[in-house]
């Protein structure tokens, strides 16, 4: 096996070994959502989402894991990785994988707060993490550029959904407002050690939008209208905002889980500029 094994040209048998080589005596945490792929078919699904966003000369993965995920991204591309896990333990365990290859750097900490140092942001990262990143790589101006990331089928349906549909929420709003999003492919849960009780998707992100210090209070916004999400989206509106419902007689009729994504951030711009004092 060389360096910087290919996850994509092993069976599964061969990848569940490295994972309990890497992890020795210690057992996967709960409290962290710790649960390894260790199948190349979910491993093909990930490369297809970096074949999809293109690579970078700068790469972050969040939740390095035993360092398969890692492989793949440096045997899919020659940038710099950058590779952090939260788990000390594994971080350590994972650097013996990986050490050899010089162009990965692995470090033991939280990663969300490193997520605009790089182009390309790549993680299978435990589900209960997912809205975090995306809201943090929104709000972390021009980067990252694009993301391709694992997440639980049930939040990825959030973020691709549709106005008006039941998923439709605040995630969504700011998934599409800030980026490109395609679903890339399914993550089967029996691909997985432990099984997770659900399966997971890969969906593939490119930044349309930057974030600018106006929008430093959209978040808490979005958080306001959707806890609201079947009202009257005049009035909601004017209630978060705390102004005049007629200055949203335009959307009169219509309901919070209607609105555009474009729309709603729209009305939070002219509020912040000042239209509506």
């Amino acid at each position: 096996m060389t360096c910087t094994p290919n996850p994509l040209l092993y069976p599964r048998r061969v990848l569940a070994r490295i994972v309990m080589q890497t992890l020795e005596s210690s057992r996967p945490r709960k409290k962290l959502g710790q649960s390894f792929l260790v199948d190349p078919r979910g491993f093909q699904v990930f490369r297809k989402g970096i074949d999809s966003v293109g690579c970078a000369d700068t790469i972050i993965e969040l939740g390095s894991g035993p360092g398969l995920l890692s492989m793949l991204i440096l045997n899919s591309c020659n940038g710099k990785l950058l590779s952090v896990e939260v788990d000390r333990w594994l971080a350590f365990a994972s650097w013996k994988n990986l050490g050899c290859n010089g162009r990965v750097q692995v470090l033991a900490g939280d990663g969300v707060p490193l997520i605009g140092m790089a182009r390309l942001l790549v993680s299978n990262t435990p589900y209960h993490l997912t809205g975090r990143i995306i809201a943090e790589a929104a709000r972390s101006g021009a980067l990252p550029e694009k993301m391709v990331l694992g997440m639980q089928s049930e939040v990825a349906e959030r973020v691709v959904a549709r106005p008006g549909s039941r998923n439709y929420g605040r995630l969504t709003v700011i998934s599409k407002l800030f980026f490109d999003v395609e679903k890339v492919g399914v993550l089967d849960r029996r691909w997985f050690t432990p099984t997770p009780k659900v399966d997971g998707a890969v969906l593939a992100f490119r930044r349309r939008l930057r974030w600018e210090e106006w929008m430093d209070g959209f978040e808490a916004f979005t958080a306001c209208i959707f806890s609201q999400r079947n009202r009257l989206a005049d009035k909601v509106l004017a209630r978060c905002l705390s102004t005049s419902r007629g200055a949203f007689r335009d959307l009169a009729g219509f309901r919070v889980r209607d609105l555009q994504p474009e729309t709603i951030l729209e009305v939070y711009r002219e509020w912040a500029l000042g239209a509506y004092s």
